[in-house]
């Protein structure tokens, strides 16, 4: 469901009219996990879940509006680095 949206959105010419306020919806996202799941936290390595977090919320979405028909290893490359 989500590719079809996106690819309308592509056909369309929505993705780079609107590619600003898709990315901030993307940084909000980002940032309200991060005050929500780190915030005062001093003791714990937060990093590793953090990233395991984006692998499994962020990057599929980032996927579908920046790189649709990516490569496995470009896949690889945004879920691990």
């Amino acid at each position: 469901m989500h590719s079809t949206i996106w690819k309308n959105f592509e056909i369309l010419g929505l993705n780079d009219r609107y590619e600003s306020i898709i990315a901030s919806v993307g940084y909000e996202y980002i940032e309200e996990h991060v005050l929500k799941t780190s915030t005062g936290e001093w003791v714990k390595l937060t990093l590793e879940d953090l990233r395991a977090w984006m692998s499994e919320k962020v990057v599929l979405w980032m996927l579908y509006v920046y790189a649709r028909g990516a490569s496995n290893r470009a896949c690889y490359f945004l879920l691990f680095f």
